[in-house]
């Protein structure tokens, strides 16, 4: 009964929410109560399907009342109703006693994913690591997911959790090594969490199942770590990088496909469409595409229908571009991809970045000193063959700051992300540090009100959590070292 009024609430709310057009269409979510940027950073969004509901991480405590933590916590934010709850509580409503980050959220809006090194959060937590756990924002309940099918905890770190449409599926990266029996490759690996195994809708069978989904073509263990895994809204198909290849798992009969040709670099990240048929990831491969000479990590997308590779990271005239383009999240219909790129040069001295436009080809200046590079989001229409900036001001101007780690609604037309911009939106941003915005592509762009591309950043390069160095990890150094971010 539960559920049938979630959802019937749900529509329709979804329903008054997609009619309703902001006069300002780069918003800011990670707001206080009286709509002023929190107190601290935060980073990573995670959008619902319909664009309502931003789950994010903040190091802040103005974003609710009585956040004494002194933790990273992760946060819900109702952009219809103008609310913000924190999700990441302990058993009985008390504080978590450790910090949690990299919010997924189920494209409903219902259930929240995320990491943990928390051990109240659940009864029973003794295993001192990071755990994986899902949030019911109805029932307001806490599972951990990072477990074996047997319930066990995992004597091993869990990250980087994703969800299905409607919560029922969650992957993960982990290297336990007892959430399956024989697991014995000694690498990281990707496992799928089955929270209703007899698929009646009620997710009341306890443990669940667990399966690793990351396995060879031939469907042995890898011996190369896995990553980045990503999984389709019904949960069928996970997608996720393994050395230089980028792989699809189809938990139907549990077989393992390559999702692009054999390449000559790493790949890393993946974004799956909502029917898994299309995959997009990053690479610094050279053979995936004809005439790929820019020598920089790019954005592609392959249709495991068609089998053929697209490069999405280009300019509007579709020509590649002497920077590194990471984090591709792709709408459900595979039309729309958003990316992070940034420009080979650095700033100097007191001089502002310049950053490649890639709408334009143009370049424009960037926050800061030092030699930290510039970041932009940008989504990528594959169908019309555009390319336009996210992360711009209401008027469409350049952010004074570094933008990234974007998330995607279904259609594409909400495109939520982190900046450590103070130009971004009307309300007052004067924390030093990177806040969630959420940009509306339906609307053109209205008259620029608020904050001038011509003034420099009022926010350091470091400020808002580890924001900076996430994207600079994301970029060559992971691609390099093959590391896990979390």
């Amino acid at each position: 009964m539960r559920e049938c009024i979630f959802k019937k609430t749900f529509l329709a709310a979804a329903l008054l929410f997609s009619g309703a057009v902001a006069a300002e269409n780069t918003l800011l979510v990670s707001s206080t109560a009286s709509g002023v940027t929190a107190n601290g950073g935060s980073d990573r969004p995670a959008i619902s399907a319909d664009g309502r509901f931003v789950a994010f991480q903040s190091d802040a405590t103005s974003l609710i009342s009585g956040d004494g933590n002194a933790r990273m916590d992760i946060f819900l934010r109702d952009r219809q109703l103008g609310t913000t709850v924190r999700i990441s509580k302990g058993l009985s409503g008390a504080e978590s006693n450790a910090d949690s980050s990299v919010a997924s959220i189920s494209g409903n809006g219902r259930y929240v994913a995320f990491e943990s090194t928390a051990s109240n959060l659940v009864t029973g937590d003794t295993n001192v690591t990071k755990d994986a756990f899902v949030y019911d924002t109805v029932a307001g309940k806490t599972t951990r997911v990072s477990v074996s099918s047997t319930g066990a905890q995992a004597d091993g770190e869990s990250f980087r959790p994703q969800l299905s449409y409607d919560g029922r599926f969650v992957v993960f990266l982990s290297n336990s090594t007892n959430l399956i029996v024989g697991d014995t490759n000694g690498v990281d690996d990707i496992f799928l969490h089955d929270r209703d195994p007899d698929g009646n809708g009620l997710f009341d069978e306890g443990n669940g199942t667990t399966v690793r989904a990351s396995l060879s073509v031939s469907g042995t263990p890898l011996l190369v770590a896995s990553n980045f895994p990503s999984i389709s809204a019904d949960g069928q198909f996970v997608a996720f990088t393994s050395g230089n290849g980028v792989f699809v798992y189809d938990r139907i009969g549990g077989a393992v496909t390559s999702a692009a040709a054999v390449s000559n670099g790493v790949s890393t990240y993946t974004s799956l469409s909502a029917d898994g048929r299309y995959v997009a990831f990053v690479s610094a491969a050279t053979n995936l595409v004809a005439n790929d000479t820019n020598g920089f990590l790019d954005v592609f997308v392959y249709d495991r229908t068609l089998a053929t590779t697209t490069l999405a990271s280009v300019s509007q005239t579709g020509t590649q571009q002497a920077v590194d383009s990471i984090s591709p999240v792709i709408s459900s219909d595979g039309r729309y991809v958003a990316f992070v790129t940034t420009s080979t040069a650095f700033a100097r001295l007191a001089k502002p970045t310049v950053a490649f436009d890639a709408v334009s080809g143009a370049t424009g200046g960037g926050g800061g000193g030092g030699t930290t590079a510039t970041y932009y989001v940008f989504r990528r229409d594959l169908l019309a063959a555009k390319t336009v900036r996210v992360s711009s001001t209401s008027g469409g101007s350049l952010s004074n700051g570094s933008s990234g780690n974007p998330g995607i609604s279904s259609d594409g037309s909400y495109v939520a992300f982190s900046s450590t911009g103070s130009n971004m939106t009307c309300a007052s941003d004067s924390n030093l540090a990177a806040d969630i915005f959420v940009r509306d592509l339906r609307s053109s762009t209205t008259a620029d009100t608020c904050g001038s591309t011509s003034s420099t950043s009022t926010k350091s390069a470091g400020g808002g959590l580890e924001f900076l160095s996430l994207l600079l990890l994301s970029g060559l150094a992971v691609v390099r070292r093959l590391g896990r971010l979390s």
